[in-house]
């Protein structure tokens, strides 16, 4: 599995670099920069424009009734501000309303699933309150394991 992350992480890389050597040829060095630049201002304006609906969500509001919308433009923002024209593009892909739902949907089953797989499964919630030394708390007292002898003391304040 990391050794698969780590090939997908130098894949992206190579295709970014690639990306910004090949506008270099074509369009000189001082485009390939302004490309990368103007795509992280304008990852500030869309991250200034999503802060109070995080700012809102993070105080224990609702999500807004726009599915997320106002949130989308704070992951847009962050992706346009990483360099590199891939991480852009998803940035932008992000703010199309019928790919923003697409990716909400796949993303919030992977979280489903993730959050599933990290709790213990086949886990009875209450067999802790049942269950006292292994024997069932519905049983008579006797057969409860013997603690030893009750030591009663009395004690003075000094």
């Amino acid at each position: 599995m990391k050794a698969s992350l780590l090939w997908l992480m130098g894949l992206y890389l190579l295709f970014e670099l690639l990306i910004f050597w090949g506008i270099w040829r074509l369009h000189g060095l001082l485009l390939a920069l302004g490309i990368n630049f103007a795509f992280f201002l304008l990852g500030l304006i869309f991250l200034r424009a999503g802060r109070g609906s995080l700012r809102r969500f993070q105080l224990g509001a609702s999500l807004p009734a726009d599915g997320g919308g106002q949130i989308a433009y704070s992951v847009a923002g962050v992706l346009l501000m990483l360099p590199g024209v891939l991480t852009s593009l998803a940035g932008l892909l992000v703010l199309v309303p019928k790919t923003r739902r697409a990716l909400q949907r796949v993303f919030s089953a992977y979280l489903g699933r993730a959050i599933f797989k990290s709790t213990p499964q086949g886990f009875d919630v209450f067999s802790g309150f049942r269950e006292y030394g292994g024997k069932d708390l519905g049983e008579r007292e006797s057969d409860v394991a013997d603690l030893g002898e009750v030591i009663d003391v009395e004690y003075e304040e000094i």
